[in-house]
């Protein structure tokens, strides 16, 4: 059966191969800056309802819900299936007032409850506030979090 991913950027390739368009040759791959990117899910209408849900409307029984479904499949990857550590992506302190809640800090605590994985607080944390990505476009997404988070120490290794 093909891969359903990019190897690097990790988007959906409906019909398989190793490579989206944007990331077959170094002059194309996105602005990103990580080595490996994996979704547990495609982001499919449904499941932008359950994450603006957890995420807008405070319903907080969702994160383990959906933490509890990207568990079996996280672990499905060849290169994530051992991991260890999980580092919730900070918010800003004014996102975090507002909101009240780090949606992703929520989904790590179960997947590590539930794997044995370690949450790490504290490695990265948000040197500027940025507009919210939900209305922006893949492009527009890197672009709004270049420089936006810096790693400390406790990420080192």
């Amino acid at each position: 059966m093909p891969e359903l991913f990019c190897k690097v950027c990790g988007v959906h390739l409906p019909d398989g191969g190793a490579h989206c368009h944007n990331c077959k040759s170094p002059s194309k791959r996105r602005l990103s800056k990580c080595a490996l990117i994996r979704g547990a899910f495609l982001f499919t209408p449904e499941l932008r309802s359950l994450i603006h849900a957890l995420k807008y409307k405070g319903r907080l029984s969702l994160a383990r819900e959906l933490a509890l479904a990207a568990e079996p499949r996280f672990s499905a990857y060849d290169d994530l299936s051992h991991y260890s550590v999980l580092v919730p992506v900070p918010l800003s302190a004014a996102r975090l007032r507002e909101r009240g809640f780090n949606q992703s800090r929520l989904l790590a605590e179960v997947l590590a409850a539930h794997s044995g994985a370690t949450v790490l607080e504290g490695a990265l944390f948000k040197v500027r506030h940025t507009p919210a990505q939900a209305r922006l476009d893949g492009q527009a997404r890197l672009s709004n979090l270049e420089g936006a988070f810096e790693a400390s120490s406790a990420a080192a290794g």
